[in-house]
């Protein structure tokens, strides 16, 4: 366990950092690389929108229950549910209730128009995030079937595709 461990250890230690193994664009035709911020930015604010508007909905439930147990109660004993001429439950516990009731609610609305701002949010950054050009020089792209071009070490690189299509179709 130990040898393993220092195994692991001397590994990470002697290992490339993380950036050098990206991969360069290898051939002029190929898109440049997003802008990571906008990446992470238009995800994140999808989440965070899902995650938020799923918050408020399970916050007005809870407020919606305790509502509707507060509502039966009054129901069942009306003389404890007396409310003064300000519309307030003269009964301080009951107002405390009633009030905490509307906080959630208040809570929930604020979560969801959140909510809809963080989901504006990312569908801004993904129209953001299309393409510059309007319609690209090669529609329908047409690859070369032999590509031939340098690495960013220098090194020479060539690939070679045969597309699918040709082979289920038996064209040339």
């Amino acid at each position: 366990m130990r040898r393993a461990m220092l195994f692991s250890i001397a590994f990470c230690a002697i290992a490339q950092p993380v950036l050098a193994q990206r991969v360069e664009t290898r051939f002029d035709d190929e898109p440049e690389g997003e802008s990571l911020a906008v990446e992470v930015g238009k995800w994140s604010a999808g989440g965070l929108a899902l995650a938020a508007g799923a918050y408020a909905f399970s916050i007005q439930n809870d407020a919606e229950d305790r509502l509707e147990a507060l509502e039966l109660f009054c129901d069942e004993s009306p003389a404890s549910c007396n409310v003064d001429e300000e519309g307030e439950y003269v009964d301080p516990a009951l107002e405390n209730r009633y009030q905490d009731i509307r906080k959630d609610y208040r809570s929930s609305r604020w979560l969801l128009l959140g909510a809809h701002a963080l989901a504006a949010t990312s569908v801004v950054l993904f129209i953001i995030d299309l393409p510059r050009t309007s319609t690209p020089d090669n529609v329908p792209y047409d690859p070369p079937a032999l590509r031939v071009g340098t690495r960013a070490d220098g090194a020479l690189e060539a690939s070679f595709t045969y597309p699918v299509s040709n082979i289920l179709t038996r064209s040339p």
